[in-house]
């Protein structure tokens, strides 16, 4: 028995020792894992430098084997007696004391059955152990919580460690070996735009950037550009992007440079470097154009040549369709093959409104093009040549040419100004006028009459042209309408007819003809009653001007007198017009052309007379006291012609009406003579008693 209460207090010291022990190292650890754990973060939000975290985890150090020296192997050495434990537990338990240390002290010394006093402490003490068992006041509590706490910590670094395993492994290695270049996530992502591996030498790089995590208000995004020349040496530029509508960030830069490499940077990101290798592109740097006119046009419009240096040629007006264009361009960096496309984007672009041809691209040498084709409308042409490498040239030649049609000659009827109605007998003079943009060859008129009944076509009556040489041609001819063979109620048809020298694959344009003028032929009695239905209009036209004149007598307006004026002017045009018509139709002898050539010469004289009305008005305006009178008289002068202009063709109307009065009479007459001849047949030389009733009433009738 004494064995098993030693053994028992033994168990109960094994126990003590290793709940203490327990519970420093539970507690050390978890100060070192918090330790650890607080530098992780600490370099998290601070980002420490390399030699920064040197320095921190030297002082870790330092302050770690201080604690462990200090306290930890401390606490680790201070284990207790068995006699320790024993006076321990009969501290707890009065029942054991004296009894306990003594019964262990005893079984140390050897001493055994037979010692009497010994054996009794042993067996008394065993029995008193027994009952109240002294080592349920062992307590564990604290070294229980200390080794949860412990294993709590150590818990949740483990699950860290496998949910971010990067992120731990980054932080670990920064913290414990700071002299690693390990750099932790950032805590902005930003994404870069596309970037080609090759560039033209001048091209514009488009950089492109959107932050897809921890953008801030305001957060400033740069391109850091270094820039690297063939001799090596390098020039970095530090370039802010601009903030787009949609949220990301924007800038273009030039290529310059042999080796252009570019990290983009917001917040504690920056993206990986990208080197962009740049070389010299064929960028159009001078270049000729010569424009050559149609064979039809040549020595009539002027050959086009015009030099220029860059990319950009500029506008050219005024090329004539069907000129050959040729255009001699030098390229900066060799080209020596030319495709008409290069991928989708043509080497060669040429747009218009028209389909256009396909120029013709030559070669000369790798820095030499020549382009030529045929202008057919106007082109807006791009020129952007690819290199040996690849690489096209940043900005394209652009040109316009402006092309002008040859059009065709324009020709028309000027004279007479509309349709025309004559006689048989007219003489009737006509204008015929054309003109073209460059020249016309000829120029001529030709006159058709309207198929009469029977006829299956018009019927060709005479037709003549001339060469001309200039861009105006004017005829004036005279058509003898008894020559012509007309008669009353045909219809001829007056054209003019003109040729300009322009031709399309060989094939000239041909004869432009204008739109008939028609001229009806009539009767005289016909054509002088609607001259006579005119002359009444022109009649009552005068009346007014001669109102309105007498108006003006009392209101002294110059400004009026002058309108008035030219309202005259207008009637005698109309009643000279009135009166050549009757003399071109071979009506000069009748009263109507008398009366018609008295009032065109009044119409001259009232318009003299308003004419020096007008100025004698301004004058009297002006300050002229003695100008009012003569103004006065010329408009008393002007109102006596009008007059005399209106009575003349009054005049013609009463004798006018006069003969359909005379006329109507003799009719009636000649109707009476056959309507009594018609009823005296059958009774000649009879009596009137001798006729028969109904017919002698018909005769007295």
């Amino acid at each position: 028995m004494s064995s098993s209460l030693l053994n028992w207090v033994r168990s109960v010291h094994r126990r003590v020792l290793v709940t203490h022990r327990l519970q420093v190292v539970a507690w050390h650890a978890t100060t070192v894992l918090l330790a650890v754990t607080a530098l992780v973060m600490l370099d998290w939000f601070v980002r420490w430098p390399w030699a920064m975290r040197v320095l921190l985890l030297a002082t870790f150090l330092v302050i770690w084997i201080r604690v462990v020296r200090s306290l930890v192997l401390h606490h680790w050495m201070q284990a207790p007696t068995l006699r320790a434990v024993a006076l321990r537990l009969e501290r707890l338990e009065p029942e054991l004391s004296g009894h306990l240390t003594s019964a262990i002290e005893f079984q140390a010394s050897g001493a055994g059955p037979g010692q009497r006093m010994a054996d009794e402490v042993i067996q008394s003490t065993t029995s008193a152990w027994k009952r109240l068992q002294p080592d349920r006041h062992l307590r564990r509590t604290n070294t229980i919580r200390a080794v949860a706490v412990a294993l709590l910590a150590m818990g949740s670094a483990s699950w860290l460690a496998h949910r971010q395993p990067e992120m731990v492994g980054v932080g670990l290695r920064r913290t414990l070996t700071p002299w690693t270049q390990d750099r932790w996530p950032s805590r902005v992502e930003i994404r870069a735009g596309d970037l080609p591996d090759m560039l033209a030498r001048g091209a514009s790089v488009d950089l492109q950037a959107r932050l897809v995590r921890g953008e801030r208000d305001g957060m400033r995004v740069l391109a850091i550009c270094t820039i690297e020349d063939a001799s090596g040496r390098r020039t970095e530029r530090r370039i802010d992007l601009t903030r787009q509508a949609d949220g990301s960030h924007a800038r273009t830069i030039p290529a310059e440079g042999d080796r252009l490499v570019i990290q983009l940077a917001a917040g504690d990101a920056v993206t990986d470097a990208h080197e962009i290798r740049v070389v010299a592109a064929p960028q159009v740097v001078e270049g000729t154009l010569v424009v050559a006119p149609p064979r039809h046009a040549e020595g009539l419009v002027k050959p086009l040549q015009a030099s220029w240096r860059g990319h950009d040629a500029g506008d050219y007006s005024g090329v004539l369709e069907g000129s050959m264009v040729t255009l001699d361009l030098t390229l900066a960096a060799p080209a020596p093959q030319v495709a008409v496309k290069e991928g989708d984007t043509p080497v060669v672009n040429m747009k218009g409104a028209a389909p256009l041809p396909e120029p013709t691209i030559t070669v000369i040498d790798p820095t030499h093009w020549r382009l030529a084709w045929t202008a057919a409308a106007s082109t807006e042409i791009q020129v952007r040549p690819s290199g040996t490498e690849g690489v096209r040239a940043p900005d394209p030649l652009r040109i316009t040419i402006n092309t002008i049609p040859d059009r065709a000659p324009s020709v028309s009827v000027t004279d007479p100004t509309a349709d025309e109605i004559v006689t048989p007998l007219a003489q009737m003079p006509f204008t015929i006028e054309a003109r073209d943009d460059l020249q016309l060859v000829e120029s001529g008129w030709r006159l058709d009459r309207q198929q009469r009944s029977g006829e299956p076509s018009p019927v060709p009556l005479k037709q003549a042209a001339r060469a001309v040489g200039g861009t105006e041609s004017r005829i004036e001819a005279m058509l003898d309408m008894p020559s012509l063979q007309v008669r009353t109620g045909d219809t001829l048809l007056l054209r003019g007819t003109a040729l300009d020298g322009m031709e399309a694959a060989g094939t000239p344009r041909g004869i432009v003809v204008s739109e008939p003028r028609r001229i009806r032929v009539v009767d005289a009695p016909t054509l002088e009653r609607q001259v006579r239905q005119q002359a009444e209009g022109l009649r009552q036209v005068v009346t007014r001007l001669e109102q309105a004149q007498d108006e003006l007598s009392r209101d002294m307006d110059a400004r009026s007198q002058t309108a008035l004026g030219e309202r005259i002017r207008q009637a005698r045009t109309a009643a000279s017009q009135l009166a050549d018509r009757m003399a071109r139709n071979g009506l000069e002898e009748q009263a109507l052309a008398e009366a018609l050539r008295e009032a065109r010469d009044a119409g001259v004289e009232a318009g003299e007379a308003s004419n020096a009305a007008s100025e004698a008005l301004r004058q009297a305006a002006e300050g002229d006291a003695a100008a009012r009178s003569r103004a006065q008289k010329a408009q008393a002068d002007a109102k006596e012609e009008l007059q005399r202009m209106g009575e003349a063709l009054e005049r013609d109307d009463r004798t006018a009406g006069a003969q359909r009065r005379a006329e109507r009479i003799a009719g009636q007459i000649e109707q009476l003579r056959k309507d009594l001849q018609q009823a005296s047949r059958g009774s000649e030389g009879r009596m009137l008693e001798e006729i028969q009733p109904e017919r002698r009433q018909a005769i007295q009738e």
